[in-house]
């Protein structure tokens, strides 16, 4: 995992308050918004997922995890361009600048 989501009623859970809200008990792992790199996959998934940088969702918590299992992932879109502007997504991934997918928009 690289990053994880920090909301604040989260941070109120962790402090001992909102339990009339939401009743957790630890061990309780917060987070469910997460990014990081696919590192396997399970039967039936394409092994060409492994190594991929992702964001996607777990169920409702366990996101502040080292790891976590994921039923949907997408891949991560780290720029755009419009059409117009063609020469600079390539000239980023042939510069080895661009992280994630790079998208043209049409």
């Amino acid at each position: 995992m690289s990053v994880a989501d920090v909301l604040w009623v989260e941070t109120m859970i962790r402090r001992g308050q909102g339990g009339e809200c939401f009743p957790v008990r630890p061990p309780y792992r917060p987070g469910a918004g997460v990014a990081g790199t696919v590192g396997t996959v399970g039967a039936g998934v394409d092994p060409g997922w492994t190594g991929r940088r992702v964001v996607t969702r777990t169920d409702e918590r366990g996101g502040y995890l080292e790891r976590a299992v994921a039923g949907r992932i997408a891949p991560l879109v780290g720029q755009t361009f419009p059409l117009h502007r063609a020469a600079d997504p390539h000239r980023a991934i042939e510069e080895r600048a661009a992280i994630g997918k790079t998208l043209l928009t049409v």
